[in-house]
């Protein structure tokens, strides 16, 4: 029953900054929210105290996850897409400044 509901649940993948999107890794499942799936990842900061990313659907690199605009941190309002990868999204990205979290280069953030 645990392995039918596993391969029944959303697969992510996140593509970011530290490895010029060029490489993802899947997001780990972190339980039921209260009206949706909980999934996360750690990020570790790069040099100049940031990190920016989006996220794959499926863990496809022709389906992108991304904001609607630029997103500097939580309170940025903003609506969540789905495009097809052909450029046209490179610059909407969620984005950790790591210096208005009190935070530095190497620092570990978990994004959920």
């Amino acid at each position: 029953e645990e392995q039918l509901a596993e391969s029944a649940r959303l697969r992510l993948g996140v593509a970011g900054s530290w490895t010029d999107f060029a490489q993802q890794q899947p997001l780990a499942y972190e339980g039921a929210g209260l009206f949706a799936a909980m999934y996360g990842f750690f990020v570790e900061l790069e040099d100049d105290a940031s990190a920016s990313f989006q996220l794959l659907m499926d863990q496809d690199w022709s389906r992108l996850v991304h904001p609607d605009r630029f997103v500097m941190g939580p309170s940025t309002p903003h609506r969540v897409l789905e495009s097809e990868n052909n450029g046209s999204a490179m610059e909407l990205v969620w984005a950790i400044d790591g210096a208005a979290e009190e935070a530095g280069p190497g620092d570990v953030f978990h994004v959920s």
